[in-house]
């Protein structure tokens, strides 16, 4: 009898443990349920400033039309331009080899050649010119590019690109099959703004016999005989919550806040986004990068990628400058107004982010330190209206004004000057000498 009562209590246990198991099974939450939550980044930009592609946020500014001595050139805001980058984009290029121009071939090019001259606002690092290619581009014996001039051979027989670097006095040729090249100079030949070029080093025509002997290498800032009329913009100011940024953390609950006098230092142990709430900016810095550098091409695609996640492009922002610090790499980007680029004068005081840039080191795979401003410009002006920047003459005078002469110069180009008023900014147009020691000075017209 007990025999039994044990194995009708062993069976009954056997059956709730069955029958527990199925209840805790039931009620249990499904994997996908189960599944970490991830939090979404908050898109603090327009979605419209994600899809400029990689190959223009590097372009050079302007592009300059060469018609047998008769140079013109396109800027940003027309639909040449873009159109002539797409090609370029498309084109494809031999492997470039070290050529010495002579003398004679610089007079071809800028009194009788007919072609594109590409001018980098500063120095493209050359390892960043896959970036301006849908291929992959090898090129070596140059560290910096100045210039792209695309032109036809002196017998009209090939299409060929120079990439020029004027510090190191160097050119690389490769012949390029650039698909109706010669149509689209024939389209854009009445819609190009006539120029006059002034020369910055050497002189046009070079004297063969003479400069061929000191190896002459020929640069020119371009300026229209009359006045350009460019819109003036004002547009409101809108502001970045610093909550927005907490998504650069994996897990936002598990941060810890230092506060300081100027703002608070947020930090996981990994990463530290520090917030000044005086000047409304925000540093973000990933304590667990290594001073490791690679390819400008690869850094520019890890912070691209990066800067898409979260719309963190909020305008269009163009390629400045890249600068060594700390053995890594430091991007920087300038805002783009109408096609034309924005300097905020407080910026150069203490070398910080303002409203006109924003600031990114990269190293090996991954962003490294991330610096801007949490104000921006809205979408869409609230008020536009022409505005005229005088012509070469009084550019000229200006110049000599200020005590500057033209080979101290890089290049001289229209842009804005930003001035914050509260909750708006105007937009002033200027023109903009850049200087070869790095500086730039803007000609308040």
């Amino acid at each position: 009898m007990k025999e039994r009562i044990k194995s009708a209590a062993l069976f009954l246990l056997i059956v709730l443990s069955f029958l527990q198991t199925g209840m805790l099974w039931y009620s249990s939450p499904s994997y996908q349920e189960n599944k970490p939550s991830y939090i979404q980044p908050p898109l603090i930009g327009n979605e419209q400033y994600n899809q400029i592609p990689l190959h223009e946020r590097v372009a050079p500014f302007p592009i300059v039309v060469h018609r047998s001595g008769k140079p013109g050139w396109i800027l940003p805001n027309e639909p040449a331009y873009r159109d002539f980058l797409n090609r370029l984009y498309q084109a494809q290029w031999d492997e470039p080899e070290p050529v010495v121009p002579q003398p004679k071939e610089w007079n071809h090019l800028y009194q009788k050649a007919v072609g594109v001259e590409l001018q980098f606002t500063n120095d493209l690092p050359a390892d960043a010119i896959d970036v301006m290619n849908r291929e992959e581009i090898s090129v070596s014996g140059i560290n910096q590019i100045s210039r792209i001039w695309i032109h036809g051979d002196s017998r009209g027989e090939n299409t060929r690109l120079w990439l020029i670097s004027d510090r190191e006095r160097k050119v690389l040729e490769s012949e390029i099959d650039f698909p109706e090249f010669n149509a689209w100079l024939a389209e854009v030949e009445r819609k190009v703004q006539p120029v006059k070029p002034h020369f910055v080093t050497g002189k046009i025509p070079l004297d063969e016999e003479k400069d061929g002997k000191h190896s002459a290498f020929p640069s020119a800032v371009y300026l229209p005989d009359l006045p350009l009329t460019v819109r003036s913009y004002t547009y409101p100011l809108k502001q970045i919550k610093v909550e927005d940024i907490k998504w650069l953390f994996t897990d936002p609950n598990q941060i810890w806040t230092l506060p300081s006098e100027e703002g608070d230092t947020y930090t996981d142990g990994n990463r530290m986004l520090q917030h000044n709430q005086r000047k409304q900016t925000m540093v973000y810095r990933d304590l667990r990068s290594e001073p490791k550098t690679s390819s400008a091409a690869i850094e520019l695609e890890i912070l691209n990628q990066f800067m898409k996640t979260h719309n963190g492009w909020t305008g269009s922002y163009s390629l400045d400058r890249r600068i060594k610090e700390d053995n890594i790499h430091l991007y920087i980007f300038r805002l783009m107004v109408g096609g034309l680029p924005v300097y905020w004068p407080g910026e150069k005081e203490k070398g910080e982010a303002g409203p006109d840039t924003i600031r990114l080191k990269v190293s090996s795979d991954r962003v490294a330190e991330y610096h801007r401003s949490l104000r921006y410009l809205s979408s869409e002006p609230s008020d536009s209206q022409d505005a005229l920047l005088p012509g070469m003459d009084t550019v000229i005078r200006e110049l000599a004004d200020r005590g500057l002469s033209l080979n101290q110069l890089r290049r001289l180009i229209p842009g804005y000057q930003l001035k914050v008023l509260r909750d708006h900014v105007r937009l002033e147009p200027v023109w903009i000498a850049l200087k070869k020691n790095g500086e730039s000075v803007l000609l308040i017209p």
